[in-house]
């Protein structure tokens, strides 16, 4: 990730780089000489320099970030299974552990490095607090003759996660469960924090999929042997973001021991913070893969066709989405490269 304004006081990059400072300072002495580097006074003065990217540098990193990319990825990542990847990064983070310190964060980055992990987030189980222990927990609870017409859930083919969360369902007891969960008449809505927000509502009683309400009129569960889905939330400061030092700022208070103990109220994605209270480590549940989203949205093809399939037992997406109001981008958006979703 390149730094702000292409900018980066030279004893922060020696401390990134994990270099002594004076190999750090001959190196960017022949990047000037070359012309893709220059360096400046800091404004904050104490003799701090700032070793600054030029345009020529920044040229020269674009040319050849593509090839290097490609050849970690051939030489490292295609070599290894989903398994072995995952294994070799958590090695790589209690190694990171040792150079960074116990106060330093040690979080996740895409493959790529644009893009820093923030928290992990998971689906649970949203039901009506009038139900008491008589609320469904596992998916084959919710197929119970006394909640048809009670169960409000998600579009599947409207949200890529709650696609997934259904093809754990149907991977696990078929697309039978699928006819029978449609077979309880449950009403279908755009987006999941709608379909929780319900919950409780009127004759609606239960939903999976979503992530919780604050309403009061409901309670959250996690199955125990039903599929569960869990993904990490990453975040990255854009290179042409209107205001960079504000989103330096906020990304780096969210990072921080204290934002990840006490503000995000789930899992975090350093290692030296604890679980929520009464939750077990985000990847210590046999029933759940935090990387497997990923994973699925990674194929777009098998997701495209597993999601053509849902749709002909769902049908189409109806009403507005909460997201999207004014229906700007409309059901299946296009992207900047022209490609439509």
């Amino acid at each position: 990730m390149v730094a702000p304004e292409r900018r980066l006081r030279m004893a922060d990059l020696a401390e990134n780089l994990k270099i002594a400072r004076t190999r750090l300072s001959y190196t960017v002495a022949r990047m000037e000489e070359a012309g893709r580097v220059r360096r400046e006074d800091s404004p904050g003065g104490k003799r701090a320099q700032l070793a600054v990217l030029t345009d020529k540098g920044m040229a020269a990193l674009e040319g050849a970030a593509p090839g290097h990319v490609a050849l970690v990825r051939s030489a490292v990542f295609d070599r290894l299974t989903p398994g072995q990847a995952r294994v070799f990064g958590e090695a790589c983070e209690i190694i990171l552990s040792g150079l960074t310190g116990p106060e330093r964060p040690v979080l996740p980055l895409d493959k790529d490095g644009y893009y820093t992990g923030l928290f992990y987030f998971a689906f649970a189980d949203v039901t009506a607090t009038k139900l008491g222990s008589k609320a469904p927990v596992e998916a084959k609870d919710f197929l119970k003759s006394e909640f048809k017409d009670k169960l409000v859930l998600t579009y599947p083919n409207d949200d890529d996660a709650v696609l997934y969360y259904f093809k754990q369902l149907t991977d696990k007891y078929g697309f039978d469960y699928l006819k029978k969960l449609l077979a309880q008449n449950p009403k279908f809505v755009r987006g999941t924090q709608d379909s929780s927000d319900l919950v409780g509502t009127g004759d609606y009683v239960a939903n999976f999929g979503s992530g919780g309400s604050a309403s009061g009129l409901s309670q959250v569960t996690f199955p125990k042997q039903s599929p569960r889905v869990a993904s990490p939330q990453t975040g990255a400061i854009l290179r042409n973001a209107p205001h960079p030092a504000a989103a330096k700022l906020y990304l780096s208070w969210i990072l921080t021991k204290g934002a990840q103990t006490n503000d995000i109220g789930t899992w975090s994605s350093r290692t030296d913070v604890a679980p929520p209270a009464g939750l077990k480590g985000i990847f210590d549940y046999s029933n759940m893969n935090p990387l497997g989203l990923g994973e699925f949205m990674s194929d777009r093809t098998a997701l495209d066709r597993y999601k053509a399939r849902i749709n002909l037992y769902v049908g189409d997406v109806q009403g507005v989405n909460p997201s999207d109001p004014q229906d700007v981008l409309g059901l299946y958006p296009v992207s900047q490269n022209g490609i439509q979703g």
